[in-house]
């Protein structure tokens, strides 16, 4: 798994690649907290990349959006591939978590489009 992270109009955009699962969680949420940590205006995560997510990934999709909440920062997913599209809606978490079609929803979503 690996992340990128790039500021657009405000907004910090997070590039999520490879596999969010067991043994991944723990560098992505390092990763998740520290981007967190420093405040964000706002927060789109890019899963174009993610090709696998496990029960653990799902949890710091719902931290990332708990804690985005909190600090009232606008939150959104975007890019989602098939295979964890299918997982959020199996899951629940498609009807819980923000999702945009693609990144220039995700960029009105989060303000910075």
């Amino acid at each position: 798994m690996e992340t990128t992270e790039e500021l657009v109009a405000g907004a910090t955009f997070l590039t999520v690649s490879g596999r969010l699962d067991s043994e991944t969680a723990r560098a992505f949420e390092d990763t998740l907290t520290a981007t967190l940590d420093r405040g964000v205006r706002a927060l789109a995560l890019d899963l174009s990349g993610l090709e696998y997510v496990s029960s653990a990934g799902l949890r710091l999709l719902l931290l990332a959006a708990k804690r985005t909440k909190a600090e009232a920062a606008p939150f959104t997913l975007f890019g989602l591939q098939p295979q964890v599209a299918k997982v959020l809606e199996v899951s629940g978490f498609a009807r819980i978590l923000p999702i945009a079609a693609g990144r220039e929803e995700a960029l009105a979503a989060v303000g910075a489009g």
